[in-house]
Formats: structure tokens, C-alpha cells, sequence
């Protein structure tokens, strides 16, 4: 009994460690299921979202709680056939293989002996922490336990692919590394707006010192105390988390090393400067011949920052390409 327990954690633990691996192939950022799946905002259908809760919250059970996990409930072929089905979802393959945790209704069980009972359908858990729940008839170690019958999730556009090709079309390639920027900032939302409300602030106050008009200082005032005020907040609740002195966040200013902080910790920095070379690469190109009549050094410059963006796009399209083979591979074989 011990050694089936400790087989299920390994199954849990290799499961969810592919789903993650899955979602960072997709561009999440994050640390763990949960935060990953939230990074992706409205990417993923509800369907494959609710799965990836599921997955997560299974997961957390087995790694903190270990041998002393409560499995007695728990069906590994379902839990298998989850991940097989947000892993195709996420690398752009028909996401059949498993059914969402659909809402709490009751499904009348295969004819059984007497002494079995009618099985209840997974009930979607009442938060993302929650695992469906299982009966007894769906107990790994019941031998009549049912299989969640294959249902396909409609097909959404895919469209980090779509603007992987619009990055092969001059200047539609520079959708590419705007999509690329947004999508290393998304989880940074919060200390990025706070930084942006330090930057007009800045702004309005060389504004003021130029024009000589008071005026504009005070919607600058109201910007900087807006973005202290966020960066202490923030900084105090994640006192006991972040290793920076006190001075960092609760000092007007000073805090914005802070945010800068926050930032850093949260982008997905690889694109971050790939987007900003390439969309830097577009400015200088478009700057040249527009004000220093530079016609042929901008046009080299732009061209160059077009065949880098291909490049990546071309690198990222087969890397997705390679992980969805890889994940169909893998469903074969099981």
C-alpha cells in the first residue's frame, strides 16, 4: 500500500512537472500552476484553465504534504489525462483527451454490481485550490472505476502564431516585438503602472520648471503620492519576502528602486530586451531619414532589426513546433 502511494506522488510530480514546462513554452511567467496559469490572463479556454487549477492544487497537495497525502480518492488516470490535455491545449494541439471539471451534476455509473454505487461526475472545485471531488467508484484502487468520457474544447485562434508569421512581413513585423514586450510585462502590471505614474510625474514637472507654469505640479504631486503610496503597500506586505531594507519602499522617491525591483523580479527579461532592441532598432531606422536625412544608414538599421525579429520568430515557431510534437509523442505512447 505504501509503495502504490509513493508511486502516485512520482506520477504527480512528473504530470505536473510537464504541464509547468508546457506553460512556460507558452510564455507564462511566474513561480508554480497557479501563477503561471494567471500570467496567461484570457489566453486559455475556462475549460483548460479550471484543468490547470485542478493540476496545481493536486500537485501542492502531494509535494507539501508527501507520504502523508490523503490519495484514497484520488484517480490518476483522470489526473493523467488532464495534464495530457492542457499540454496539447497550451503547445496549439486538439485539446481531447480529458474532460474539464464540469459543474457539480450527477451522472448515473455504468451498470455495476449491487454492492456498487452510482458515481458522482467531478464537481469544479469551489476555488482554484480545490481538486474535483472523486468518489468511491472512482477510487484509483476500485477496479469499476469509469473513464472521463474524451470531450474537444473548441479551437481559438492561435494568435502568438499568427504574429510569429506577421513578423516574416515588413512592418507588420513590428507587431511581433510589441506582442513580445506586453507579454513580458503582463505579470508586472501593478509595479510597472506604478513606475509609469513616477515617469509623467517627472515629465509634468520638467514641464512646469520650462514653461514656468505652477499648474502642472499638481497632478505631478498627485502622481509621485499615488506611486509611493503603492510601492510602500506593496513593499509592506512583502516585507518578510523581499530582502530590501525598509528605506527601499517607505521612502517617497527612493521607492522607486523599489517598484524597479518588483519589475525585474516578475519580466521575462529575455523578451523584454528583445522586444526593446528590436522596437529600438525600428526608431533609429525610421529617425534617421526623417530628421538627419540618413536615408541609406536608416534603411540598414530597419533592415536589421526586421531580420532579427525573424529570426526569433522563426526560432520560437519551431521550438512550439518541437514541444507539440513532443507532447503528441508522449500521448501516443501512454
Amino acid at each position: 500500500m505504501e509503495q502504490q502511494r509513493i508511486e502516485l506522488i512520482g506520477r504527480i510530480i512528473v504530470g505536473s512537472g510537464a504541464v509547468e514546462s508546457a506553460l512556460r513554452r507558452r510564455g507564462a511567467t511566474g513561480a508554480g500552476i497557479h501563477e503561471l496559469t494567471d500570467s496567461l490572463g484570457d489566453v486559455l479556454p475556462p475549460e483548460a484553465v479550471r484543468l490547470l487549477h485542478y493540476i496545481a492544487a493536486v500537485r501542492n497537495k502531494a509535494a507539501h504534504e508527501g507520504a502523508d497525502a490523503e490519495l484514497t480518492d484520488f484517480d490518476p488516470e483522470f489526473f493523467e489525462d488532464a495534464c495530457s490535455a492542457v499540454i496539447r491545449e497550451l503547445d496549439g494541439g486538439p485539446a481531447a483527451g480529458a474532460v474539464p471539471p464540469p459543474a457539480p451534476t450527477t451522472v448515473a455509473a455504468t451498470p455495476a454490481p449491487p454492492a456498487a454505487t452510482a458515481a458522482a461526475a467531478p464537481a469544479e472545485p469551489a476555488d482554484r485550490g480545490a481538486a474535483p471531488a472523486m468518489t468511491d467508484a472512482v477510487s484509483p484502487l476500485s477496479s469499476q472505476a469509469p473513464s472521463p468520457a474524451p470531450e474537444v474544447a473548441p479551437r481559438r485562434p492561435d494568435l502568438s502564431r499568427s504574429l510569429r508569421r506577421a513578423a516574416l512581413i515588413p512592418v507588420l513585423h513590428l507587431l511581433y516585438p510589441v506582442w513580445l514586450l506586453l507579454r513580458s510585462l503582463r505579470p508586472a502590471i501593478a509595479p510597472g503602472l506604478g513606475m509609469g505614474a513616477y515617469g509623467l510625474a517627472i515629465l509634468l514637472t520638467v514641464i512646469a520648471a520650462r514653461t514656468g507654469r505652477a499648474g502642472w505640479l499638481y497632478p505631478a504631486g498627485l502622481l509621485l503620492a499615488g506611486a509611493w503610496l503603492y510601492g510602500a503597500v506593496d513593499g509592506w506586505r512583502r516585507r518578510k519576502l523581499d530582502p530590501l531594507p525598509q528605506l527601499f519602499y517607505l521612502a517617497p522617491g527612493i521607492n522607486l528602486f523599489y517598484l524597479l525591483y518588483r519589475i525585474a523580479g516578475r519580466t521575462d527579461k529575455l523578451q523584454f530586451f528583445g522586444s526593446l532592441t528590436l522596437l529600438g532598432a525600428a526608431a533609429v531606422g525610421i529617425y534617421l531619414p526623417l530628421c538627419h536625412e540618413e536615408y541609406a544608414a536608416g534603411a540598414v538599421v530597419f533592415a536589421a532589426g526586421y531580420l532579427v525579429g525573424a529570426v526569433m520568430a522563426l526560432l520560437e515557431d519551431f521550438q512550439a513546433r518541437a514541444a507539440a510534437a513532443e507532447a503528441a509523442e508522449t500521448a501516443g505512447t501512454k
